[in-house]
C-alpha cells in the first residue's frame, strides 16, 4: 500500500468514526450515565524508534553471537549491522521479524560490533545503541596437535566413535602425499547440523571446514595436499547431546 492510499484510506475511517461518536453522543444537557468508549490505538504513521537494549553474548555460545534488543513500537522487522571495530562501517548482513538473532557468521572466535534498525513501511528508525560480541571458536584458529588424537589410515573406515557433548570434539591424524587429493567423510551422525568437520595442518593451522551437513547428510572434505606429511582432522561437537558417528579417510 502506497502513501497516497494509505492517507485515502485514514480519511474514510476518520470520517465513519466522527459519523459515529456524533450520532451515540448524546447532546449537551443530557446523558446515559454510560462510561465514554476506550480510545483506540493510534494508527501508525512513522517509522519506528530506534530499537533500544541491543546486547550481543560474549563467548556464551559455541560458533555462533545471539543478538537481542527491545521492541520498537511499530516496527515490522529489523535490519542487522555489524563493523569489525566501534568506529567502523557498519554494514546490514540480514533481517529478522523478532527480537533475538544468532550470527553463525560470526562464530570464528573473532569480537565483532552490531547495531540495529527498526523498519516498517514508512521507513527506517536510525541506529540503535552498539554492543560488541564474539563465540567460542572449536573449527577455525589453531589448536595444539599433541591435545589428544586417534591415527586413521588411508582407506579405512571407523565406526561407532563417541562425540562427547557440546562443547566436545574427537581428533584424528592421518598421512597425506604430495600432490594426492583425500576425501575425508564423517556420517551417521545423530545431530548432523550440529557438527562440523575441519581440517588442519601438521602445526595446526586451519587449512579448510565443512558445515553443510543438514537433515542427514554427510560432512565432506576433499583436499589436495600441496605437502607429504601428518594433517589433522577435528569433528567438533558445538550445539547438542553426546552421539556417535562414523569417518572414513580415502585417497581419490
Amino acid at each position: 500500500m502506497n502513501r497516497n492510499s494509505v492517507k485515502s484510506t485514514l480519511s474514510s475511517i476518520a470520517a465513519v468514526v466522527f459519523v459515529l461518536a456524533f450520532v451515540s453522543c448524546p447532546s449537551a444537557g443530557g446523558g446515559s450515565g454510560d462510561e465514554p468508549p476506550t480510545p483506540s490505538e493510534p494508527f501508525i504513521t512513522t517509522a519506528p524508534e530506534a530499537p533500544t537494549g541491543v546486547q550481543a553474548s560474549d563467548g556464551t555460545y559455541i560458533s555462533f553471537i545471539r543478538l537481542t534488543w527491545n521492541a520498537s513500537y511499530g516496527a515490522d522487522g529489523y535490519e542487522i549491522y555489524w563493523a569489525s571495530s566501534i568506529d567502523g562501517t557498519y554494514t546490514a548482513f540480514d533481517t529478522c521479524s523478532g527480537t533475538l538473532y544468532d550470527d553463525y557468521d560470526g562464530g570464528d572466535g573473532t569480537t565483532y560490533f552490531f547495531k540495529i534498525k527498526a523498519y516498517n513501511q514508512f521507513g527506517y528508525s536510525d541506529f540503535s545503541n552498539y554492543d560488541s560480541g564474539w563465540a567460542v571458536d572449536l573449527c577455525n584458529g589453531t589448536w595444539e596437535p599433541d591435545e589428544g588424537y586417534s591415527s586413521i589410515t588411508n582407506g579405512s573406515w571407523f565406526n561407532n566413535q563417541f562425540m562427547p557433548m557440546s562443547p566436545g570434539y574427537v581428533s584424528y591424524r592421518g598421512w597425506m602425499q604430495r600432490g594426492k587429493t583425500y576425501r575425508i567423510v564423517i556420517t551417521d551422525f545423530y545431530y548432523p547440523d550440529n557438527a562440523d568437520l575441519s581440517l588442519y595442518s601438521t602445526y595446526g593451522d586451519i587449512l579448510t571446514r565443512s558445515n553443510s551437513g543438514s537433515g542427514g547428510e554427510d560432512e565432506v572434505i576433499y583436499y589436495s595436499a600441496p605437502d607429504t606429511g601428518y594433517y589433522f582432522f577435528r569433528v567438533v561437537n558445538w550445539l547438542g547431546d553426546s552421539f556417535t558417528f562414523s569417518i572414513g579417510f580415502y585417497e581419490m
